[in-house]
């Protein structure tokens, strides 16, 4: 009998689909799908401020897929002050967001002939739009809340520095440390 590789045996287990093979692929946090980061992108020029221009949507979608491939299901979380409750991350719902960016490709290439990446950003977004509509759909402050991959990508950067600089026009810099004497300062105008 042939030696099978870890490669071309996790290849046939995700071929399976469903059951058994996806609690193992979940196990080994190996997503059945990946995150087209072509239409994140695409999706990115239409729901995230323009003010962030081509280099911004690109930067916020690497980080949005950065998190999505160091995101560890039942990690512990830290619990609140004066409760003794443990939680854990919940699953990340990579295929069902891979799936929607995958139902929004066909559909593009049903209605306009051509993969959702090289429409217009006003068809891509009649087309997010279509998608959205029937969806109860929250930006939430925690990505994987979100039901819609679109509502996770805009929430992931809605929760970030760079969104509060953007919206305060300044660099405040959520979460990075300034030094002590720059308390009492304004922080520096956003300048691009």
């Amino acid at each position: 009998m042939r030696k099978m590789s870890r490669k071309t045996f996790i290849g046939s287990l995700a071929a399976l689909g469903g059951g058994p093979a996806d609690l193992l692929l979940a196990r080994l946090n190996i997503p059945g799908r990946p995150l087209d980061p072509a239409s994140l992108r695409a999706i990115g020029r239409v729901v995230l401020p323009s003010a962030l221009g081509a280099p911004g949507v690109d930067r916020v979608v690497a980080s949005f897929l950065m998190w999505v491939r160091n995101y560890h299901t039942g990690a512990e979380v830290l619990h609140g002050y004066g409760t003794a409750e443990l939680t854990s991350t919940p699953e990340m719902p990579v295929r069902r967001w891979a799936g929607q960016l995958h139902d929004l490709d066909e559909v593009a290439r049903a209605t306009h002939g051509k993969p959702f990446t090289r429409l217009t950003v006003e068809a891509r977004e009649t087309l997010i739009r279509n998608a959205l509509k029937d969806q109860r759909v929250q930006v939430v402050t925690v990505p994987v809340e979100a039901e819609h991959v679109i509502a996770a990508l805009v929430s992931h950067f809605v929760s970030s520095a760079e969104a509060r600089d953007l919206c305060y026009g300044a660099v405040i810099g959520k979460e990075r440390c300034r030094p002590l004497g720059t308390g009492p300062n304004r922080p520096p105008r956003r300048t691009s």
